[in-house]
């Protein structure tokens, strides 16, 4: 059989999961079929995205296919976001505020003062909480404030599906239903989509991992912090970024 189209099991399973009602959800082939599929909607030749650098290279490669321009804002020193620089850098050609949270790869968060600011822009702004399981900092209660806003999910890390791809936003409604016309038939296979139902079923399990990920994160980052001339920066993700020597 191929899979739904309609995505009708899938959007009701996720929906238990996220606390979301089905409708909001679309699933995708990854997460990163979603971020394409957002730019292919909003994003033409001569407009631009705007993005905090270091970040995810999907959001400027997506933006690139499309004919788009990304306006990258470089973060401060300890890489949080430069909230005035990313306001200024709205054009009257921008479309799309990418920020993931935690950051790949400095795994720090978006505080959520920072997220209504640039949420308050109007512009539509891609929350992507790829590795939101390893820090339980979500934006999803702001969905119901902000029609501009959508967060994104992944398998790909907590449950270990990569290479499965399975991801999923949620959205309002109308901008779901708009993704749903669009996406290919049978962009999610069967096989991810019983692994998904497979690992909400055991999701006690897949946590208990997460929390045991947690706990050598920390401990690594004790003993990177022992080691001479390695920094090792805060992260709430599930990896550290290391400063090492020039060299």
């Amino acid at each position: 059989y191929y899979p739904d189209p309609g995505q009708r099991n899938l959007r009701r399973v996720l929906s238990g999961y996220l606390n979301v009602e089905p409708e909001r959800i679309v699933a995708g082939n990854g997460s990163d079929e979603l971020i394409d599929l957002l730019l292919r909607i909003y994003v033409g030749v001569g407009d631009n995205v705007i993005i905090p650098t270091p970040t995810f290279g999907m959001y400027t490669f997506s933006t690139g296919i499309c004919g788009g321009e990304t306006i990258s804002v470089e973060r401060d020193d300890t890489f949080e976001i430069d909230l005035e620089a990313m306001k200024s850098a709205i054009t009257s050609n921008s479309k799309i505020i990418f920020l993931a949270s935690p950051n790949n790869p400095t795994g720090n968060i978006v505080p959520e003062a920072q997220a209504r600011a640039l949420l308050d822009t109007g512009l539509l702004v891609v929350m992507d909480e790829a590795y939101f399981e390893f820090c339980g900092e979500t934006a999803i209660p702001l969905l119901s404030e902000y029609p501009n806003l959508v967060v994104l999910r992944t398998f790909s890390k907590w449950a270990g599906l990569a290479g499965l791809r399975i991801g999923f936003g949620a959205m309002q409604p109308d901008l779901a239903r708009t993704l749903m016309g669009i996406k290919p038939p049978y962009n999610v296979n069967q096989a991810a989509e019983v692994a998904l139902t497979a690992s909400l079923e055991d999701i006690s399990c897949l946590l208990e991992r997460v929390a045991n990920i947690i706990a050598e994160r920390d401990r690594m980052a004790q003993v990177l912090h022992g080691i001479p001339g390695v920094k090792p920066w805060p992260s709430q993700a599930n990896f550290i970024l290391c400063e090492l020597p020039e060299g």
